[in-house]
């Protein structure tokens, strides 16, 4: 199961850690966390 927090848009993790799946797929999520 995949939390809410693995698919939020996170800035800092983008360019930190290069997580630019976050770009995509914060936009598969359209419940509140």
């Amino acid at each position: 199961i995949i939390s809410p927090y693995n698919l939020y848009l996170n800035p800092s993790r983008i360019v930190k850690q290069y997580e630019f799946w976050r770009l995509v797929t914060n936009f598969f999520y359209f419940r509140k966390m």
